[in-house]
């Protein structure tokens, strides 16, 4: 462990057991792997997180069929049999979306900006949330759900009023 060039990680194989796993970084990757795992071995696991992260995964987990249930700080996934997915559509990114958005906001257009079949996880739109708290002539507008995951559009309308300044804090 530790050598040069290499991760400081070992791995031991073995049969995967029920149990919980206390996640100390917040990562959705590091969830995500951690409940297929529990997914394909056919057992329970519980994470504990301590601050959330993005949930697509067990939103699509859920849609599928998958036992997820989530509280304030858990999320418990219970052994599932998924339906299968078939055919589906990915909602965009609404972060490709964000230089488009910002940049209509700041060019002062007298015309609305709609942008069309976005993924509107609440966990994706903190860049949209912040520019509506700014002032700018914002609409989220939910419309349909794919797999868990609201999907619909935002459109931004011509700014009528100037902007307002807003602060970041470290919520750690």
């Amino acid at each position: 462990i530790g050598r040069p060039g290499q991760l400081p990680l070992r791995l031991d194989g073995g049969r995967l057991h029920d149990g919980e796993v206390d996640l100390r970084v917040i990562s959705a990757q590091a969830s995500s792997a951690i409940l297929f795992a529990a997914l394909a071995a056919k057992t329970s696991v519980t994470i504990k997180t301590y601050r959330s992260s993005r949930d697509h995964t067990p939103r699509i987990l859920r849609a599928l069929g998958g036992e997820v249930i989530r509280e304030s700080d858990k999320i418990t996934l219970r052994p599932s049999r998924l339906r299968a997915i078939g055919e589906c559509s990915v909602p965009r990114d609404p972060s490709a979306a964000a230089f488009f958005a910002i940049k209509h906001v700041l060019s002062h257009a007298q015309v609305s900006l709609v942008l069309r079949d976005l993924c509107l996880n609440p966990s994706r739109l903190g860049l949209y949330e912040l520019l509506k708290q700014c002032g700018a002539n914002l609409v989220i507008q939910p419309e349909t759900v794919s797999l868990g995951e609201p999907v619909g559009s935002i459109t931004i309308g011509p700014q009528v009023r100037p902007l307002q300044p807003f602060a970041v804090y470290d919520v750690n």
